[in-house]
Order: structure tokens, then C-alpha cells, then sequence
């Protein structure tokens, strides 16, 4: 009795010992299966975030070189340029890539006013492998700086076009004259009467005649600059007109700025103090004048012709991005500025006047500084 005792103890205890290995197997089973499943979940998490994290700096990153090409190009931003125009990827399909991650513009507004403060961005990227995608929304401020500088020499020479000057027929004339393509004068003696009284005559068409001189650099009227000038107009004291128009001024204008948005015919009578602005030509009929301390106060820019037609007497600057035609019968004090030629009939009396009053004939005063103000994720 008692060895079938002791081995039915024996017998008791391995079966004891078998359950408890079982049950520490099993527990370690479920230990090493639970730390699979977390490592695989924080595996999985952290491949999101990676993910995530990539396709954010890839929204980031496209704001950041939408802010460089503003800095590098500010007419971007003045002219309010869409994505396209900019060749900045505008959707998923053209997006373009930046350290492998692409980017592109969903929305792009820009301030209502002429002249814009700020750019309202969202901005969307996808990471490497295309699982997560992420939008960023900032706003682009532009800040301008600058005052007024002196009007440039160029206005100050006389008679300069980077086209070619033909002036034929009664001439009186005391200024400088220069063409980038070349001058005829009709008659010559014209020549040595200027240069007798201490004015040149100069081209740069052909570089063996003893009066060639290097291209001047002419100024253009550029859309930025039309855009600036339109923006002043609608300042207190200056006027904004849409469409062509027909207008008739008088007397002292308080250096005010009229800004035509097209073609304008102008009846002027004894005017002074005021910048004439317009996209299209300016044909002007009448007289205007220096002002009282005797300096240049009126100015004429367009951005095609300017046509000089029925007048007694016109003191101002004329600059013109196509050509200058005078047709009328009278006097002209002043200078003239072009890109084309300068035609004239029935002679001309021309006296330059180099003493000039006006703050809008000098170059953009602007300098304009772009700032991202922050971003959020949407």
C-alpha cells in the first residue's frame, strides 16, 4: 500500500508540474504575443507620424518657395499672379517635388485693393509614398518702404528716344537731342547752331560717326508702375477715371495725379501742378505752363502715344512708352522721353526746361519686404 501511495503522489506531482510549465508557457505565449501586437501597433504609429511629419514639411516647404518667389519677383505679388502664372504646381497631378515630397497650391486670394498687403495660402502635401496628406493655411504680408527720390537725369537732357528722331522743316530749337536708332535733321545747319550753342546732338545706331554715343537706357512705364500710379489716384486730392475719356482742365492743379484707365483727349487751358496718367495715348489740345517759381510741374505718361496736336504753348514732360507726334502749330518748353520715334510737321520751336517739380517721374520709391505671418494645419 504504501509504494502504490508514493507513486500515486509521484504521479500527482509531475501532473502538477506539467499544468504549471503549461501555464507558464501559456503566459509567456500571451506576453510575447501582446508585446508583438504593441510593437507592431507603435510600428504602424510611428510610420503614420513619420509620414505625416513628411507630408507636412512638404505643405511647409512649398510655402516657403512660394515666399522666395515673391522676394525674388515682387510683380508677382503686385500683379496678383495665380499659381500658373507663377509655373507653381496648382494641383495633386503637376505637383512638383522638393527632397522627393510633393506640394501644390489649393487656394491662392490675394488682398481686393489695387495694390495687395497680403496673400492668403493653402498650401497641400503628400508624403514620399502618397498614404498621407496635409494642408497648411498661412497668409503672406508685403510691406513697402521707400520715399521719394530726385527725378532721374534722363528727363533732364532734353529730347531722348531709344527709337529714331526726324525733325524737318522751321526748327528752333535749344536742347539736347539723342536717338538710340539714329536722327535726321532737316536742315543740318540745325547741328552746328546746337552744338554752337553748347547743346549736343548724339545716336547710337552707328558707333564710327563722331556723335555716337553708348544706348541711353530709356524708361519704360512698366504694369507695375501703372499699378502704383493707379493706387495714388484714388488718394485724396487725385482722380480716377475708367474707360477713354474726353476732359478739359484749367489753371493750377495742385500737383494733384489724373489717372485714365484707356485713351484721353485732353483741352487744357493755362494748367500747371498736375502728373497726367493713362494706359492708352494722351492727345492734348490747349496750353499749360511752368509754374510760378518758373520750374516744370506738368507731366504727361502714357503708355502708347502721346500727340501734341492744336496747341499755343505746352511746358511739361512727356513720356511716352510708344511714340511722340507733334501736329500743332506752337510752343514746347520742356523734355520729351520715348521708346519710339518722335515725329513732328510743320517745324518746331523746342526750348528744354530742366528745372522739374514733380515727384512722380522718379523711379518706384518702393521697396516692398515679404513676411509669413505663421501657419496652421487644416
Amino acid at each position: 500500500m504504501g509504494e502504490k501511495m508514493m507513486m500515486a503522489l509521484i504521479r500527482q506531482e509531475k501532473g502538477t508540474a506539467l499544468v504549471g510549465v503549461l501555464m507558464i508557457l501559456l503566459v509567456l505565449t500571451l506576453l510575447g504575443t501582446n508585446a508583438f501586437l504593441n510593437s507592431t501597433t507603435e510600428l504602424k504609429i510611428s510610420t503614420n507620424y513619420n509620414q505625416n511629419l513628411q507630408s507636412l514639411y512638404a505643405a511647409e516647404g512649398g510655402i516657403h518657395l512660394l515666399l522666395a518667389a515673391y522676394r525674388q519677383n515682387p510683380d508677382y505679388f503686385l500683379q496678383k499672379k495665380t499659381g500658373p502664372e507663377m509655373n507653381f504646381p496648382s494641383d495633386e497631378q503637376n505637383h512638383s517635388t522638393h527632397p522627393g515630397t510633393p506640394f501644390w497650391l489649393l487656394e491662392l486670394r490675394y488682398d481686393p485693393q489695387e495694390l495687395p498687403t497680403y496673400a492668403e495660402v493653402i498650401m497641400a502635401g503628400r508624403d514620399s509614398g502618397q498614404n498621407c496628406l496635409s494642408r497648411i493655411r498661412a497668409t503672406i504680408y508685403c510691406v513697402r518702404s521707400g520715399g521719394p527720390l530726385d527725378v532721374p537725369p534722363i528727363f533732364q537732357k532734353g529730347i531722348v528716344t531709344a527709337g529714331q528722331l526726324h525733325l524737318s522743316g522751321s526748327l528752333e530749337i535749344r536742347t539736347n537731342l539723342h536717338a538710340n536708332q539714329g536722327y535726321s535733321l532737316d536742315p543740318s545747319s540745325v547741328i552746328d547752331q546746337l552744338k554752337q550753342n553748347q547743346y549736343s546732338v548724339t545716336q547710337s545706331l552707328d558707333p564710327t560717326r563722331s556723335d555716337f554715343v553708348s544706348s541711353l537706357e530709356v524708361p519704360v512705364i512698366s504694369e507695375t508702375r501703372f499699378q502704383e500710379y493707379r493706387s495714388i489716384a484714388q488718394q485724396a486730392g487725385n482722380q480716377l477715371f475708367r474707360g477713354n475719356q474726353n476732359l478739359s482742365l484749367s489753371g493750377d492743379q495742385k500737383n494733384s495725379l489724373l489717372f485714365v484707365d484707356g485713351d484721353l483727349t485732353l483741352q487744357a487751358n493755362h494748367l500747371c501742378g498736375v502728373t497726367i496718367v493713362a494706359t492708352g495715348s494722351i492727345t492734348i489740345n490747349g496750353s499749360t505752363r511752368l509754374a510760378d517759381d518758373h520750374r516744370l510741374d506738368v507731366a504727361f505718361i502714357a503708355g502708347q502715344d502721346i500727340i501734341l496736336n492744336d496747341f499755343s504753348q505746352i511746358a511739361g514732360v512727356s513720356w511716352s512708352n510708344r511714340t511722340v507726334k507733334k501736329t500743332g502749330t506752337g510752343r514746347l518748353m520742356g523734355t520729351i522721353v520715348c521708346q519710339g520715334p518722335i515725329f513732328q510737321s510743320g517745324g518746331m520751336q523746342f526750348e528744354r526746361v530742366s528745372q522739374i517739380s514733380n515727384t512722380f517721374l522718379s523711379p518706384s520709391p518702393s521697396l516692398y519686404s515679404f513676411t509669413l505671418n505663421g501657419w496652421s494645419q487644416i
